[in-house]
């Protein structure tokens, strides 16, 4: 049982828990550190206690009153400087206990270090920080390293130790090997009980020690780790008996008193959604646009929706059916936005389903802008007309638990995964919020961005794709019957999948933009009337009208230098303590010609995936966004039986003619990349801890070699089970990280429980893959790094939330994302690099994020190539590459031909300055 502590009030006295426990109880100090839930599903896992989490800047008036509560202390891991006030809060003060109020201590890594200086040690910077590294540890056999029958592998994340002024560490050798457990002059309390002797750039560094006189023990590595070996966990079990031991032979016993503890489900997203269903302050704004007060505000249409629902669907066979076909047939011609999350590489167990969310007149759109107390509702209906929902303090995430919970829906097929609800996408940026809600003085402060937008659409109806079993499902969730779209819907997709023609206005021109359809035409001229034009015809000129506007784009790529610089702090924190790891990132921006009426984004999606075939594709056109994803990387999904997964990838190797997979594994095998992976995993497995709780989580691949496209990756995989049947229970806190206690108990209602996927979606954001550990001290200093400027969609999670209780979401990584509204006029001339007869043409910006994770054994070299050959993967799709479509070469060409003479002639003179250049 988890639960989270509190001081008394001020100057009143501590109250009797609500419910005392009959298990003993252990006190968990965290210090913000991105493994701390490991810990204490540690803890509980393998002592069967009790664990009352407590903040390290906890204000505690009276600490000996307070511990007097507990079993024993564990002061864990976090960023940061023992000798940093601010970084080790109240914790110098369980040192200096009387001996009256004495506690059994364990401190782990910072905690490790703080119980060090208190009794007269160093604590000193490594000349190699070991972030993530995996050693064997040379230990006494007495104490809580008795009766080990093993090897002790251990996971260090520390670029501090521990100097007592031992003779191996002043002379880096002993007399004999006794030596190294005799205690040192400088500190004559503290007896050294393991050292690592594996580093001969570090030279000996201590890994476990206990005082003499004081029941008080520390370890410098983290025994939680998925890489540390299970004889770390004995040493954990034997630290508790000797707790216990001491305990019973001082005839202490504990109180349990603590200010009162509240059940979890209380600050569960749907236990408080479901306390404040309907939003009460809901109010109706006029945009800018339109000040007609004649409007249906779309809360009335929330109203409607949020009832159960029944899913309807019809099933037919895949054939032949292309994905981007059907979207090019059904949707492009029909809608303004839409999203398709497509699966462009199959892979075992992966790319399984290919989405399309249809986006109409009357679909409910969602829009949240990072720091606002609203959400903003509306359709494209009337866009002039919107409501505004007052959040109440509450969050967007409970807004999205009241929603979901109201529209939960039945009767879709359980072999499809998503049969209607919300589709969109998270800005990296929404994600602080939930750092910033909790601000500690002395502590770096996330400042999140304004502005970032994040936007989802309530989909009804939907078209799912199973690639493996060759299905097709056509579903709805509308209230309205829908029984005639359905039906014209299937014929539509069994004509495509039969490769039969359909009577669909401009739906064979392949997402050509309308104001293009007259150059489209005139390039089509030569094709014989006689005949249909065949796929290569359609497909030369569609390129020759993309190249076209890519031979005008701009690109500017970051700078060699200054990213280099930034490696460089990162690399200057990871050295100090405040990071384990960094994830940095940079950004390209290309500029594209644009008008109002035309948009080649589909065509550049289409090349995007060809280029570069993920398994989590995406094309998402929501309000004034539109993202290209070609991403590799599932974030999370969790399915409709609670069964939830993680895939983070860390570690690449550009591909080349002589990188084979066998040579890519040597090198993603070596210490730096498999620290870099390891790192993350262990993040993702606290994220997942606190929320399904102790056993619950389990690591199903460890750092498995991907190959992609353009890269090889290093995969791993992380499981766990969101809370649902009896033998499940409720965790601590997820999300607005209360300094109230909190209880972990069992669900009363097992076959409703309070924890869903949005729980383990909204404490798991942003992805740890694009922060790095721990999270939240790496995001403040990652924001200082990249000068302040926003992430916005890259780095960001894009996916659905299904109303039959699922969900999936992607990295938004090797992705492009432009905002409608970003325009730059840039000027154009006939001849490249004069500017005299340039004329002004409106260009819309486009963004491409790349970067990768800075530890202390990163290479300022290998990190520049590796973010560059991820930001070149998706940068091809904004060049005029013509290799890209050999066979296509010749019939190209003549399409160029026929377009400069069409031009010369006069045909199209606002094409002019385009063409010429691209010929220059």
């Amino acid at each position: 049982m988890i639960t989270r502590g509190s001081s008394p009030p001020s100057g009143g006295s501590l109250r009797v828990s609500i419910e005392a426990t009959k298990k003993h109880r252990i006190l968990y100090v965290d210090a913000y550190d991105s493994f701390s839930n490991n810990i204490t599903a540690l803890l509980e896992k393998a002592l069967e206690v009790d664990v009352v989490v407590v903040e390290i800047d906890e204000n505690i008036e009276d600490l000996p009153a307070y511990l007097r509560g507990f079993d024993a202390v564990v002061v864990g891991p976090g960023p940061g400087n023992p000798k940093t006030k601010e970084d080790i809060g109240f914790v110098n003060k369980v040192w200096q206990l009387s001996d009256t109020d004495l506690v059994p201590i364990l401190g782990i890594c910072l905690g490790f270090q703080s119980l060090a200086l208190a009794f007269g040690a160093s604590v000193e910077q490594l000349r190699q920080p070991r972030h993530g590294i995996v050693s064997g540890i040379l230990y006494n056999e007495v104490s809580i390293f008795k009766d080990l029958d093993d090897e002790v592998l251990v996971t260090q994340y520390h670029s501090l130790h521990v100097n007592l002024g031992h003779p191996i560490q002043v002379n880096e050798a002993v007399r004999y090997p006794g030596e190294l457990w005799v205690r040192s002059a400088n500190c004559p309390n503290l007896e050294p009980l393991a050292w690592d002797l594996n580093d001969t750039k570090n030279g000996a560094i201590l890994m476990a020690l206990r005082h003499t006189q004081k029941p008080f023990h520390g370890l410098q590595y983290h025994p939680e780790s998925v890489c540390s070996s299970k004889n770390t966990i004995k040493v954990i079990r034997s630290w508790w008996e000797e707790s216990k031991r001491w305990n019973l032979n001082r005839q202490k016993t504990t109180t349990h008193t603590l200010k009162a503890i509240t059940d979890i489900s209380e600050n569960s997203l749907l236990k408080r959604a479901r306390e404040t269903w309907p939003p009460v302050s809901a109010q109706v704004r006029l945009s800018q646009r339109e000040k007609s007060t004649k409007a249906e505000a779309p809360l009335s249409d929330i109203d409607s929706r949020c009832t159960q629902g029944v899913a309807q669907y019809l099933t037919v066979n895949k054939e032949s059916l292309c994905v981007t076909d059907l979207c090019e047939a059904l949707v492009l011609e029909q809608a303004s936005e839409f999203v398709l999350l497509e699966s462009a590489a199959l892979r075992p167990q992966l790319g399984r389903y290919s989405i399309v969310g249809l986006i109409t007149l009357s679909t409910l759109r969602i829009e949240y802008t990072t720091g606002d107390d609203y959400v903003r509702l509306y359709n494209l209906h009337d866009e002039c007309h919107c409501t505004d929902v007052d959040l109440e303090g509450k969050g967007i995430w409970v807004f999205l638990a009241q929603f979901m919970d109201k529209t939960k829906t039945v009767g879709g097929d359980e072999c499809s995964p998503f049969w209607g609800g919300f589709m969109g996408y998270f800005p990296y940026e929404s994600a602080l919020e939930r750092f910033d809600a909790n601000p500690d003085v002395g502590k770096a402060t996330i400042r999140p961005s304004t502005g970032s937008n994040l936007s989802l659409a309530f989909i009804e109806r939907s078209i799912v794709i199973d690639h493996e079993d060759d299905l097709v499902y056509i579903q709805t969730i509308s209230p309205a019957r829908d029984r005639v779209w359905l039906h014209e819907t299937k014929d539509i997709v069994q004509r495509l999948g039969s490769q039969h023609p359909i009577d669909i206005p401009r739906a064979w021109k392949a997402g050509v933009p309308v104001t293009l359809d007259p150059l489209y035409e005139h390039l089509m001229e030569d094709c014989s009337s006689n005949r249909p034009a065949t796929e290569r015809e359609k497909e030369a000129t569609i390129q020759v009208i993309l190249e076209l506007y890519l031979k005008s784009s701009l690109i500017q790529t970051p700078l060699e230098g200054a990213y280099r610089e930034k490696i460089r702090k990162c690399q200057d924190f990871n050295r100090s303590g405040d990071s384990y790891e960094l994830c940095l990132t940079d950004q390209s921006t290309i500029l594209t010609p644009v008008d109002e009426d035309t948009d080649i984004s589909w065509l550049l999606y289409k090349k995007l995936k060809k280029l570069n075939p993920a398994p989590f594709a995406a094309y998402l056109q929501l309000g004034r966004t539109t993202i290209l994803s070609s991403s590799p990387e599932r974030f999370l999904s969790w399915d409709r039986e609670g069964n939830c997964q993680f895939r983070p990838i860390k570690g690449t190797v550009p591909k080349s003619p002589e990188m084979t997979k066998e040579l890519a594994t040597e090198i993603l095998s070596s210490r730096k990349e498999q620290a870099e992976n390891l790192m993350i995993v262990d993040l993702i497995r606290h994220d997942l801890h606190g929320v399904v709780g102790a056993g619950n989580v389990n690591v199903t691949k460890l750092m498995g070699v991907e190959e992609y496209a353009t890269v090889f990756q290093l995969v791993s995989v992380i499981e766990g089970q969101i809370p649902g049947s009896s033998a499940w229970y409720n965790m601590k806190g997820l999300i607005d990280c209360c300094k109230g206690p909190r209880r972990r108990t069992p669900l009363k209602d097992p076959s409703h429980p309070d924890i869903t996927g949005l729980d383990v979606l909204a404490s798991s954001l942003p992805p740890g893959s694009m922060t790095g550990a721990p999270k939240r001290r790496s995001c403040a200093l990652l924001q200082t790094i990249e000068e302040n400027k926003p992430r916005g969609c890259y780095s960001g999670v894009l996916g659905y939330i299904d109303v039959g209780g699922g969900g999936d979401f992607s990295v938004v990584i090797r992705s492009a994302y432009r905002y409608k509204d970003e325009i730059i006029n840039k000027p154009v001339s006939r001849y490249p690099n004069h500017d005299k007869d340039a004329k002004h043409y409106p260009h819309e910006v486009w963004h491409v994020g790349a970067g990768g994770a800075i530890t202390a054994l990163s290479d300022e070299e290998a990190e520049w190539k590796e973010m560059k050959a991820k930001m070149d993967s998706t940068l091809a799709a904004f060049k005029a590459q013509r290799v890209i479509y050999p066979e296509l070469r010749g019939l190209m060409q003549e399409k160029r031909v026929m377009l400069r003479e069409a031009v010369r002639n006069g045909r199209f003179p606002e094409l002019e300055p385009l063409v010429e250049w691209m010929h220059g």
